[in-house]
């Protein structure tokens, strides 16, 4: 299973607890988010920072 697909699957399961558990499946969810956010990853934008909004609209279009 790729990681991205866990991560889906764990956020699925958090939410799932939060519409059976309410606040406490809320305080769920946000632990799960939390946990995942703290994982290693290798995350990269799909445009320059620096470029002008245009160029990034553009390169995200393209490559997304």
């Amino acid at each position: 299973m790729s990681r991205r697909s866990a991560m889906k699957l764990g956020v699925n399961v958090a939410l799932s607890e939060v519409w059976e558990k309410g606040g406490e499946g809320g305080v769920a969810l946000a632990n799960e988010v939390v946990r995942l956010c703290e994982e290693p990853n290798d995350f990269t934008f799909s445009y320059d920072a620096n470029d002008p909004i245009d160029k990034k609209l553009t390169d995200l279009a393209q490559k997304v």
